[in-house]
């Protein structure tokens, strides 16, 4: 019985945009990525995250995968200066935020790298950690303090929900 359900798990699909898929389970917030981010994006990611927070209130988790990772140039000043703003809104109702960055490759270990040392040295006290592949970061996810126990029980299934998400 228990095999079933966790092959019958979707994903609430809120949007697909021309780099991004944005979806999620019970508090768990799931925003794909491809390439960099925009201020679309981000608008879009807002609009979203506001709509899981108020169906949980005592908290969300933040799961982001990034796919077709592009580093020839960092994101613009309006990008990031978005992307501080949303996580100084955020910070308060986040368990966690899990950072996938697929691949093997030069660009996505560099940028791995780069996250977890924004990370480390960055203002933000919300639990964050880069990841490569998303069962790793499920893992970790599901073990954060205050994480509903569904999403440590559903790990394999909402990873295998993740990795059909595609554009």
């Amino acid at each position: 019985m228990r095999a079933t359900a966790e092959q019958a798990l979707r994903l609430r699909l809120h949007e697909r945009g021309d780099h991004y898929v944005i979806a999620s389970w019970r508090s768990l917030f799931v925003m794909i990525w491809y390439g960099g981010a925009s201020l679309h994006a981000l608008d879009a990611m807002e609009r979203h995250e506001d709509r899981v927070l108020a169906r949980h209130p005592d908290g969300i988790t933040s799961f982001f995968v990034i796919r077709d990772i592009e580093i020839t140039k960092p994101p613009g000043a309006d990008v990031r200066e978005r992307s501080e703003q949303l996580l100084e809104k955020y910070a308060p109702h986040l368990r966690g935020t899990a950072q996938v960055i697929e691949g093997g490759g030069f660009k996505a270990s560099m940028a791995r790298t780069f996250l977890t040392a924004v990370t480390l040295f960055g203002r933000s006290k919300v639990k964050t950690k880069a990841f490569g592949d998303t069962r790793q970061a499920m893992r970790w996810v599901g073990a954060l303090p205050a994480q509903e126990a569904g999403v440590g029980e559903q790990a394999e299934a909402l990873c295998a929900a993740i990795d059909s998400l595609s554009l």
